[in-house]
């Protein structure tokens, strides 16, 4: 409880003192061991954004994560599960970009979307990649160039589909929307 009221105040500490967006390699930051950011909304867990060490920098208002993982949650179930090797989470929108073999498990659908680089963007729950996507799902193999995902699990867009479907899915059904932008 303390280490979370701890970085609740570093947090807000943070966002007051910060008035440049240019970095400073002298600037005041702080590591962290463990660190968790948690998003509720009614006491309900929504997210929760975990990473081995942070390191938060008071001049860009980010913290510079090693092997953070993002879980997403709706009704109390695990439903997404991204993670990768680096990651930047920022301060004040909570938006979380993971970088280096970025992987999107859905967890009750049996499939993963891959790529280099996976946005998080907490404001209209959706990951986002400009960059070559995989997504591997039961039956179907899609490759493409960008995507939206919705952490609803909504919808999956795969834009510039390249798709390898397997004898007997589409008799099952892939829940994919394609798109050549």
């Amino acid at each position: 409880m303390s280490r979370g009221l701890a970085l609740a105040g570093l947090v807000i500490l943070l966002s007051a003192s910060c008035k440049t967006a240019k970095p400073d390699p002298h600037a005041p930051q702080q590591s962290l061991e463990g660190f968790t950011m948690t998003r509720s909304k009614d006491g309900v867990p929504v997210w929760k954004l975990k990473a081995r060490l942070a390191i938060l920098r008071e001049d860009t208002k980010k913290a510079l994560l090693t092997e953070p993982v993002l879980e997403v949650q709706e009704e109390g179930k695990l439903v997404l599960r991204a993670r990768a090797l680096r990651g930047t989470a920022h301060i004040e929108t909570h938006d979380v970009l993971l970088t280096g073999s970025a992987k999107l498990d859905f967890v009750q659908e049996d499939s993963v979307l891959e790529t280099e680089e996976l946005q998080f963007v907490p404001a209209t729950r959706q990951f986002k990649s400009d960059r070559d996507v995989v997504l591997r799902r039961p039956g179907a193999v899609i490759r493409g160039t960008g995507c939206v995902a919705g952490a609803d699990l909504s919808e999956v867009r795969v834009f510039n589909q390249r798709s390898v479907i397997q004898p007997g899915a589409a008799n099952r059904g892939t829940g994919l929307r394609g798109s050549s932008r």
